[in-house]
């Protein structure tokens, strides 16, 4: 009988960011933030939100990365963004956002307390 040791899988850290009616879960990868499938993001722009926030959401639309339902903007695959603060921002709070603080883990640490500090 051969014995194999198999190497324990890591487990993923998963940070969630939340609003007004926005919640959307994703992981901190090497790529950038990993938003997850399924997500909701609020359907409105802030009057602050910016040109930058409100022509990323409308792109994201037109790409079908997200797709209006019940009021909300809803992730439709798995998507990469290269900056936290344009997950949290330009598109789940839909508004102007520091992504660091916004996306937290289970214990509402923030990514950066645990990343960055």
């Amino acid at each position: 009988m051969v014995v194999v040791k198999r190497k324990a899988l890591k487990t993923k850290e998963i940070y969630h960011c939340k609003g007004k009616m926005a919640y959307a879960e994703g992981e901190f990868t090497d790529d950038g933030m990993l938003v997850y499938k399924g997500g909701k993001c609020n359907l409105k722009e802030t009057p602050t939100a910016g040109p930058w926030v409100v022509n990323r959401r409308k792109q994201l639309l037109k790409d079908g990365i997200l797709n209006e339902s019940n009021g909300l903007l809803v992730f439709q695959e798995d998507y990469v963004f290269d900056s936290v603060s344009a997950a949290a921002a330009a598109t789940v709070l839909a508004r102007r956002a520091n992504g660091w603080k916004e996306w937290k883990n289970k214990n509402g640490k923030t990514l950066d307390t645990l990343k960055r500090k």
